[in-house]
């Protein structure tokens, strides 16, 4: 069941008073409900179109949205939020709010709209409507007509969108119309038939027939002709009566003159002020005459059909109709000074911004000319309006304000800037760094930090150039010591943010940057809006992730679980956590959860039009190619990694960096390296002309690593002395342990073995947390650990390192390698599953086992299934004997841990070497292969020798079936 709110005025039906019922349009309207998405309205005005569509609404008790268009809507994110507003009635409790047209959407509008209406419609009744009344007061040339035709196509069977206007449907309609996809009802239709004119004459008067007429007949079908007409007979004014050829807007002054001019100067006066008002709230109403008799004023009109209409919006609201409006405002005029009626500007505009109207009351006082009340309207609506997306209708306040105002105001530029922060960061910051000059000139530190931490964010949101932020970081640090209060906790909470960011980035080392993540993390337990909360919380894990600091990543993760699935939390924010989870999970080895993370990303990029973010976009795939790598699935991790290669723009660094290290990456894990070193020198080229620190460190590393393996270790320690230059007394200092692996590896090869244990014994040593779980899945990693157990170095430590990475082991010699599976044949049989021994405290599986002996007694590798089945199935038929085959291997590999401890490939099989260790002894050169001799009589005979050897190691062969 719909929810009960109040509603907006705009966005709430006309409650009509004894409205009569035009069966004959109803009929129509009738018809192309049942056939057509969409009806056109079009007429004159005072032709009747808004009380005949809300009578029928209200006659066939159909609900849904009555939406006011106004300028205001040609700023398509205003269009968009009211709707949302408007839907709220009608949507689950828990259902994520529709959409807001933020910046991150502008990119393509056209399916961000068709998203917004096809969701918008779903939570509407089957046989709503969606009612857009005033249509004509956006040109034919604004996108607006071209988002509401596409609207159409998107209006379900039994749903209507209805349109209602003083002009023709915008060529936009053409294909619409063609098609007979929208019904027009125009003026011939919308005429009055003389029946309908006695009908309405009987509900407002007792004239004689003949009398009705005459009036049916002057007033030639119009609406409000005929109403003028009745209230001039009601009135009993005298004067002669203009011909309908004159024009109905002059008809309608006429009469409208004639009913004015009788009123009481009270009356009249009420009726001017009011008419300053494009919603007359009865409360305002009467606080701005000074009429206690308010009410019974409007009612009275409304009641006598005197192009007054009511809404039910909460508090009693009224409005004129625009040519009642329209005449009021040009009688205003005429008896009202200037001054007074500048000041009836000014009283309006207090009293609706008193009432939340704000924008209605920024029009009136720039219609008066009142700048500084205007102006403060913005300073005070500017942070909403930018929340609602509406970055257009705040620079468009703005830019209307005299220009002497904005050059000595610099709040005023400072919020154009960042306005265009996510549209266009080049003027945006023109604007935030003029600001800034100014606030510097007049020494206002609050208006300093602003635009100091707004600038900061442009190069964020650019995602390229970080070298430029160095001069802003040095201010913003000064600005801070300064401020002794913040004005809010969202600007302390944002500033810390944006100090953060930048610091970890392009001054890992600077002094502030712990004390500004200590800040952040106490303030997400704050009082703070939730999205606000969710990006300060996905900073706080990038730096979390940057900085190797898993303790205080888990904390983050903890928080965040609790909201990222609230349906108040943006997709945008939600794209961006998991771009950061994703990370963290990789670095940390769980590879496999990964995936699911991603498909989480690109379904909220696809069901809400978030192509457009880049750079999201190519992390997430950087992402999932490192996750892949991880699980050594080479083939999808060359996918992603040509993908990001495809999506990479020369004209990016950020780009170029992504796909540059992610091939790297791969190339160096395939043992690829003079390919890789070949991407590694763009990716480090790159990466130098971003000035981001740690992408230099991360591509250098990657260098180091291939020349290492190349054996050019003079080029590889130039990388390397730089990368201890660059991480030492930092917040990323824990890179000094891989590049100490690698150098210990360079030590390796070149025989210097003390060396390399002694930097191994650097690496190792320490609290975990110094261990970053890296990106170093080429073979200097596994083979270091590998040294590092042969020489009894941090055990433990080491052993973890390659579980959590899940490291192949650089060879079988490896005894010390902590292998999932482990074998020990030879005086005796005994398994160990993640070292623990595997018992069994009822019957053994002995199938499983004799299949486990008989491959190690075959050397354990690629041993042909057609030999394993002659060993152990020797009576068998060949179908039977298969099938007691494969199952015998799902078996054996549910006991070993894994599907992957046994390889089937190409009617080979064999334990996966890189997770199985066994002994074998003599067993390796293997014994005379026994060939499929089923039949033969001699079979046992020949295969007496394999089975000989076997039992010299093993328990004893199960020769039967059985288990």
């Amino acid at each position: 069941m719909a929810a009960k709110r109040p509603q907006l005025a705009k966005l709430t039906r006309p409650r009509l008073h004894n409205a009569v019922a035009r069966e004959r349009l109803f009929t129509v309207l009738d018809e192309a409900r049942e056939h057509k998405p969409a009806i056109c309205v079009v007429g004159p005005p005072g032709a009747g179109k808004t009380t005949l569509v809300a009578s029928w609404l209200d006659a066939r008790k159909i609900k849904g949205i009555w939406y006011q268009v106004d300028s205001g809507d040609a700023d398509l994110a205003t269009l968009f939020y009211y709707l949302g507003e408007a839907s709220k009635p009608f949507s689950r409790k828990g259902q994520r709010p529709l959409p807001l047209l933020t910046p991150e959407y502008l990119g393509d509008v056209e399916g961000f709209s068709r998203r917004f209406f096809r969701e918008l419609l779903s939570r509407l009744p089957d046989d709503a409507a969606l009612v857009l009344d005033n249509y004509q007061e956006l040109g034919p040339e604004r996108q607006f007509h071209q988002l509401i035709a596409h609207a159409v196509g998107e209006v379900p069977a039994g749903m209507t969108l209805v349109a209602i206007s003083r002009r023709d449907p915008p060529d936009c309609y053409a294909r619409l119309v063609a098609n007979a996809s929208v019904q027009l009802v125009e003026w011939d239709e919308l005429k009055l038939t003389l029946e309908e004119t006695r009908a309405i004459a009987g509900t407002r008067s007792t004239l004689a027939d003949q009398e009705v007429l005459r009036l049916h007949d002057l007033s030639g079908g119009w609406v409000a002709g005929l109403t003028l007409l009745l209230e001039h007979e009601r009135e009993n004014a005298i004067g002669p009566v203009p011909n309908r050829t004159e024009g109905v807007e002059a008809i309608f002054q006429y009469f409208a003159s004639l009913i004015f001019d009788q009123a009481t100067p009270e009356i009249q006066r009420f009726l001017v002020l009011t008419a300053h008002l494009p919603q007359v709230v009865v409360s305002v109403a009467r606080d701005l005459t000074g009429n206690d008799h308010a009410l019974d004023i409007l009612e009275n009109l409304y009641r006598r059909h005197l192009f007054t209409h009511r809404r039910t919006a909460g508090k009693p609201t009224y409005w004129y109709h625009a040519l009642f409006r329209s005449f009021l405002l040009t009688r205003g005029k005429q008896i009202l000074t200037a001054e007074q009626q500048r000041d009836v500007y000014l009283r309006a505009a207090g009293l609706l911004d008193a009432e939340g109207a704000s924008e209605q009351a920024f029009e009136l006082l720039r219609e008066a000319g009142d700048w500084q009340q205007a102006q403060q309207i913005v300073f005070r609506q500017a942070p909403r309006l930018l929340e609602q997306g509406r970055g257009q209708t705040l620079r468009e306040w703005i830019l209307a304000l005299p220009a002497n105002r904005r050059e000595d105001e610099p709040w005023l530029t400072y919020w154009l800037g960042v306005s265009l922060i996510q549209i266009n960061q080049n003027e945006a910051r023109r604007y935030l760094e003029s600001a800034f000059s100014r606030f510097s000139a007049t020494r206002d530190i609050t208006g300093q930090m602003y635009a100091v931490s707004s600038i900061i964010y442009t190069h964020f949101f650019e995602w390229a150039q970080w070298r430029a932020m160095d001069a802003w970081i040095d201010m913003l640090e000064i600005l801070i010591r300064q401020e002794n209060a913040y004005p809010s906790i969202e600007v302390e909470f944002d500033i810390n943010c944006s100090m953060l960011i930048a610091t970890l980035y392009r001054r890992p080392g600077h002094p502030r940057l712990p004390a500004c993540v200590d800040r952040v993390e106490a303030m997400l337990e704050s009082d703070l809006d939730v999205n606000r909360k969710v990006t300060g919380a996905t900073l706080l894990l990038t730096f979390c992730n940057l900085a190797n600091k898993p303790g205080r990543a888990q904390r983050t993760i903890a928080r965040v679980e609790r909201l990222i699935e609230r349906p108040e939390i943006t997709p945008l924010n939600q794209v961006w956590w998991y771009c950061r989870l994703t990370w963290y999970l990789n670095a940390h080895g769980h590879f496999a959860a990964v995936e699911k993370y991603i498909h989480a990303a690109n379904q909220l990029i696809e069901t809400y039009g978030l192509k457009g973010l880049r750079s999201a976009t190519m992390i997430i795939n950087a992402h999932w190619a490192w996750g892949m790598m991880g699980l050594k699935d080479w083939n999808r991790a060359n996918e992603l990694v040509c993908v990001l290669e495809s999506q990479a723009q020369s004209s990016r660094l950020s780009d170029l960096v992504l796909a540059a290290e992610s091939r790297t990456r791969l190339l160096i894990c395939q043992g690829q390296l003079v390919q890789a070193l070949r991407f590694s020198i763009k990716a480090i080229e790159a990466a130098v002309a971003t000035g981001m620190v740690w992408w230099e460190v991360l591509q250098r590393s990657s260098a180091v690593e291939a020349l290492a393996e190349l054996g050019r270790h003079g080029e590889a320690r130039d990388h390397l002395y730089r990368c201890y230059a660059l991480v030492r007394g930092t917040c990323i200092s824990y890179w000094e342990t891989e590049l100490r692996i690698i150098e210990a590896s360079m030590a390796r090869q070149e025989g210097d073995i003390e060396t390399c244990h002694v930097l191994l014994q650097r690496a190792f040593t320490g609290p975990d947390g110094q261990w970053r779980d890296g990106r170093l899945y080429g073979r200097v990693l596994s083979s270091m650990c590998a040294e590092a157990l042969d020489a009894h170095i941090e055990i433990a430590k080491v052993r973890a390192v390659i579980q959590r990475l899940r490291l192949d082991p650089p060879s079988s010699e490896c005894a010390m390698w902590p292998w999932p599976v482990r074998i020990h044949a030879l005086g005796g049989f005994q398994v160990a599953v993640n070292d623990k021994m595997l018992t069994f405290a009822g019957k053994a599986p002995k199938k499983p086992l004799t299949l486990l002996k008989v491959l190690i007694s075959f050397g354990g590798r690629n041993v042909p299934e057609e030999r394993l089945m002659d060993a152990l199935w020797p009576d068998e038929e060949a179908d039977a004997a298969r099938k007691s085959l494969d199952i015998t291997v799902l078996r054996l590999r549910k006991l070993l841990g894994s599907h992957e401890t046994i390889i089937v490939s190409d009617e080979l099989i064999g334990l996966n070497p890189q997770l199985c260790w066994w002994t074998y002894g003599l067993l390796s050169g293997g014994s005379p292969r026994p060939k499929r001799l089923k039949g033969r009589p001699d079979y046992p005979l020949l295969l007496r020798p394999w089975l000989s050897i076997s039992e010299i190691f093993f328990l004893p062969i199960q020769r039967s079936r059985g288990r």
